[in-house]
């Protein structure tokens, strides 16, 4: 695939001049593209505009608690975890980077710096007024781009605004267990280790048929990749209201899924 002809397909997918969109991404469900990674982030910039915004996962996981190299929001890779597409992306010129030592996001546009600021250390990572959190302040639109819900950050948020009782499951971490951070101006800070950490995401398909027939999602085709387009506040609204009522949908069953385990074992004894 070739830069216009992703400009062609993101725009025949309903992404348009000023959108806010959060995106999690494949860059292998595209097959080949000419410049890789860096071209699907110019497609998407051209489209979307600074007027709109970009805003991308560029999770770490633990890395910082148990490796103990620290979280350096100017070099850590996410590649492993979130893609080399916004692995790409939050080294682009013009691209800032929160301070989240598990899971931070990356964001481009006139806006910014207002969808990364006080993502720190001491925030939940998808609680109000985080990144993705403001996607949906913002009217904005998730693209799920060659990849699925299972990979929706937002759907974390809507657990923390159903207030989902599943999250005060505890999990075992060495005692003591600080995030090592380093400032943009060098200086390393240590911090301990926060109170909720996202949970396990793989049965957050479990969802899609609702959200495709209230059309907040719906189906596009990104050249070869199947792909999704969402109303990020109408899902976050929607999903809320579904897990308040009934948490043990979003639980995977996994045997070796301890998250989804303890979660489960919660759930029993309330």
């Amino acid at each position: 695939m070739k830069f216009d002809q992703l400009v062609h397909e993101f725009l025949s997918a309903g992404i348009h001049k000023g959108d806010v969109l959060a995106v999690h991404s494949s860059l292998s469900s595209l097959g080949n593209v000419e410049g890789g990674a860096e071209t699907v982030i110019r497609a998407l910039q051209e489209v979307v505009t600074e007027k709109g915004g970009l805003v991308m996962p560029t999770h770490t996981g633990n890395l910082s608690c148990y490796k103990k190299t620290g979280y350096h929001p100017a070099r850590t890779s996410c590649k492993e975890i979130t893609g080399i597409i916004p692995d790409t992306f939050w080294r682009t010129e013009g691209v800032v980077r929160s301070i989240h030592p598990t899971h931070s996001a990356a964001a481009w546009g006139d806006r910014a710096d207002w969808f990364i600021e006080h993502h720190s250390p001491s925030t939940y990572a998808f609680g109000e007024n985080t990144p993705f959190h403001k996607v949906a302040l913002a009217g904005g639109k998730i693209l799920l781009l060659g990849v699925k819900n299972t990979r929706n950050s937002s759907i974390h948020v809507a657990e923390h605004l159903a207030d989902a009782i599943y999250m005060k499951a505890s999990y075992t971490l060495p005692e003591g267990t600080v995030y090592l951070i380093e400032l943009y101006d060098g200086s390393i800070i240590e911090h301990p280790i926060t109170q909720h950490i996202p949970g396990c995401s793989k049965n957050f398909d479990v969802f899609d048929p609702l959200l495709l027939e209230t059309h907040e999602m719906r189906k596009c085709m990104i050249g070869p990749a199947e792909s999704f387009l969402l109303d990020s506040n109408r899902m976050m609204k929607t999903l809320a209201h579904n897990i308040k009522k009934q948490p043990e949908l979003v639980l995977c069953h996994h045997t070796d899924c301890s998250c989804c385990t303890n979660r489960r074992k919660l759930l029993s004894i309330l």
